[in-house]
């Protein structure tokens, strides 16, 4: 299948618009890569503010929820505070690690770049006073790595996040016209899936049930963000996969959403990644491109310490990890989370395809 083949195969199959309200208008042309590249280590506390309620203005603005995929620094200030992420992490982009399990971008980044706005700054610099009025006009990051909708190795759960993001909104900071018009990502993967699979050994027994819990959880978020006032959500289907009770799950998961966007008045983009990401590395030289291993890849005898990532080292000083040479040849840049290269495709598919588009309205 050729790139306008992929194209329109991506229309078609991969994204959902569940509100009567939405519209597809002709996609825009991206207009660069303004990202946010906020370092925690050095940061110093400078929030100004205006009058308290005043809106804070600017553009879009994005309020970010769900796990690595989406996180841009609040793991690692939480979990490694004196031990930030290392070289080669950030290595293509933006040169040095900025809080992103990539050597550059994000899926936040990418979405932002459809926006033409920055990645919005996280809760952690918030937290700490160091998140400025003018990054603030772009929204907040509240995603967290390794969480899910239910506790995973985090506790940082969806609801958790959730529960950040109505401290924020009820310090009046954004007001009802911000959250009106602004979008939230919920971008959770198979974290809990896969969780849930390493404390029951791979027993699937029960399994159903769980996902009734995890699909519960989702809603439940999806809902209060709805009573907050925010009215257009990009979302993923949670669990990617064909099997019978991941199949079942996002036929209900889409159920609900829907349900939710026709009662409440949303404008909901739900994305399938398994077509997303088909769609992705159907676009690397098939000699040249790799889109199975990792770029930077855990040795062998660490891979199942999963606090052990890209660019950290062992007691004796010593590399836990390999690098490939060109990370732009990879799809996976570490422990599966997508190299820069990969993110960039992903942006093209999103700009030809006008799967984001009814959100800008």
């Amino acid at each position: 299948m050729g790139p306008s083949g992929i194209f329109c195969a991506l229309v078609v199959a991969l994204w959902t618009v569940v509100s009567s309200l939405a519209t597809v208008h002709t996609v825009g042309d991206n207009s660069g890569w303004t990202l946010g590249t906020h370092d925690h280590s050095t940061r110093k506390s400078d929030k100004t503010f205006a009058a308290v309620g005043d809106s804070l203005g600017g553009g879009v603005k994005l309020f970010v929820f769900g796990a690595s995929w989406a996180d841009t620094g609040n793991y690692e200030a939480v979990k490694r505070p004196g031990e930030p992420f290392s070289y080669p992490l950030g290595m293509t982009w933006p040169g040095k690690p900025v809080g992103r399990p990539s050597d550059g971008y994000v899926l936040t980044d990418v979405i932002a770049s459809f926006f033409n706005t920055s990645a919005p700054p996280t809760y952690s610099l918030w937290q700490k006073n160091y998140a400025s009025e003018s990054e603030l006009k772009t929204g907040m990051n509240f995603a967290f790595g390794g969480s899910g909708a239910l506790t995973t190795w985090e506790n940082v759960t969806l609801s958790v996040q959730l529960g950040q993001f109505k401290q924020v909104v009820e310090s009046m900071i954004f007001t009802p016209n911000d959250l009106k018009n602004s979008v939230a990502v919920l971008s959770s993967v198979d974290n809990g899936y896969n969780f849930y699979l390493v404390m029951h050994k791979g027993l699937q027994a029960g399994l159903g049930d769980y996902m009734k819990k995890v699909r519960a959880a989702i809603l439940e978020v999806l809902e209060g963000l709805s009573k907050m006032g925010i009215k257009k959500v990009l979302m993923n289907l949670v669990i990617t996969g064909n099997k019978p009770v991941l199949v079942d799950h996002n036929k209900h998961l889409k159920e609900g959403i829907d349900a939710i966007a026709k009662r409440d008045n949303m404008k909901i983009v739900v994305l399938d990644y398994d077509k997303l990401l088909d769609a992705a590395k159907a676009m690397y030289d098939k000699e040249k491109g790799n889109i199975i291993d990792d770029c930077c890849k855990v040795l062998e005898k660490f891979e199942r310490n999963f606090l052990m990532i890209c660019g950290d080292k062992d007691e004796s000083g010593n590399k836990v990890y390999t690098l490939c040479q060109d990370p732009a040849q990879y799809f996976y840049f570490s422990r599966h989370h997508l190299s820069h290269d990969a993110w960039k495709k992903m942006s093209t598919l999103f700009l030809k395809s006008k799967v984001l588009e009814p959100l800008r309205s």
